[in-house]
């Protein structure tokens, strides 16, 4: 699908929620957001480098399998600048090729409110993205972080670990994490 078509899907998006909803210069809400989805789609089709690049192609996926795992880490202390893995699997491709779905969530607590914190998801050794910085560590409260990434890999068996990151001390409370195997 084209620029030109992306914009032609928004215009007839808002007509439709002007012809539905337009009541003395009003459209109802539930009839923009479509239209304002539609703006930003050809916001980022139209303006090269402003909308991110995905690491796995966009289509059509199918589970192969799925890992998932949950723990409470019972108050471990984190130390900073060092990577601390939370959860490690071995996942193996069936196919030629496949993609790794990989979603984290983190809770965290008693950190100094000055410094930040991050999630990071690894296959084979190799950083998945970036690492998704929380934000600022809490102090004397519970915080919970999220993740998601994906990676392409080939037949075989996959090395995947989550791991947090803190640039002070903290301690790690509850954590989950899956790895969605699709095909491709």
């Amino acid at each position: 699908m084209c620029a030109n078509d992306l914009t032609n899907v928004w215009r007839a998006g808002l007509s439709a929620a002007r012809e539905r909803g337009a009541v003395a210069g009003r459209t109802r809400t539930r009839f923009v957001v479509p239209a304002i989805a539609g703006l930003a789609i050809v916001g980022g089709v139209l303006s090269p480098g402003l909308a991110a690049v995905p690491d796995v192609a966009a289509g059509e996926h199918h589970v192969i399998a799925m890992y998932a795992n949950s723990g409470n880490a019972n108050s471990e202390e984190i130390l900073p600048s060092v990577d601390t893995v939370v959860d490690r699997a071995t996942i193996s491709c069936p196919k030629p090729t496949c993609t790794l779905v990989l979603s984290a969530m983190q809770a965290i607590e008693d950190g100094d409110g000055m410094h930040e914190w991050a999630i990071l998801g690894f296959v084979d050794g190799i950083q998945v993205g970036s690492p998704n910085y929380q934000g600022f560590l809490p102090t004397n409260n519970y915080l919970s972080g999220n993740w998601q990434g994906s990676a392409a890999v080939s037949q075989g068996r996959h090395a995947v670990s989550f791991q947090i990151f803190g640039e002070a001390n903290f301690i790690l409370d509850s954590w989950s994490d899956s790895v969605t195997v699709t095909d491709p």
